[in-house]
């Protein structure tokens, strides 16, 4: 099984995995998260191919129709996370497609997008200077 694992995340309390074949397995999501997936009817294996989650309630979710869900909650520079991952995936050559996002402590956030370019807020110095 180990050898299909595409992504794996832990939040608080929880877990979430998906493996190459579509298939993904989670437990104790976020509640905004949770609930909305209850809410409309997706909480089910294979819904959720791609999490990211942060301190509190933050999350970044992609589901398996490429719609993406998120909640910047407590992020810093909330506006700027909305924005970086807020793309139309059915515009042919978008280049600002999602491809990585890591949530981090006291609400630092990466976007990492498929054409190599980032956007982030709150890194430490190092890694700041990385991305830059």
């Amino acid at each position: 099984m180990f050898a299909s694992v595409s992504h794996v995340a832990i939040c608080e309390g929880g877990f979430f995995l998906s493996c190459d074949d579509g298939s993904s397995f989670w437990s104790n999501l976020p509640p905004s998260l949770h609930d909305r997936l209850v809410r409309e009817d997706r909480h089910v294996q294979g819904a959720v191919q791609y999490f990211a989650a942060g301190s509190g309630q933050a999350y970044y979710a992609e589901l398996s129709d490429g719609v993406a869900w998120w909640d910047s909650t407590g992020l810093r520079n909330s506006a700027g996370f909305d924005r970086a991952v807020s793309f139309d995936a059915s515009l042919e050559g978008d280049q600002r497609a999602v491809k990585h996002v890591c949530l981090g402590d006291r609400g630092s956030w990466v976007v990492i997008f498929e054409n190599g370019q980032s956007s982030f807020c709150g890194l430490p110095s190092r890694l700041h200077d990385l991305l830059r």
